[in-house]
C-alpha cells in the first residue's frame, strides 16, 4: 500500500466492499454470489494463502476493528 502501486489483488472477483486490515497484510471484502447476495471472505494481500469465507449470512457492512473482522 506505501508504494502506491496498483494490483489486482482478487481479479474476476465481484466484490460490494472491503477494508484493509491496519496492519496492511489482509483485507475483508463482501463478494457477490450468482443471486447478488454478499457475502463475507477474507484474504492475504500477498496471495500466499486463498482467500476463505467468513459468513454464509447476507453482509451489509464489513470491517476491521483493532484485530477482528466486524460485519453487521
Amino acid at each position: 500500500m506505501d508504494s502506491g502501486r496498483t494490483d489486482a489483488v482478487l481479479p474476476g472477483v465481484p466484490m460490494s466492499e472491503f477494508d484493509v486490515a491496519p496492519d496492511g497484510q489482509r483485507v475483508a471484502f463482501a463478494a457477490l454470489d450468482a443471486e447478488g447476495n454478499s457475502h463475507v471472505w477474507v484474504a492475504t494481500l500477498d496471495r500466499r494463502v486463498p482467500p476463505k469465507q467468513l459468513t454464509s449470512s447476507v453482509a451489509r457492512q464489513l470491517g476491521f476493528g483493532s484485530e477482528e473482522i466486524f460485519t453487521s
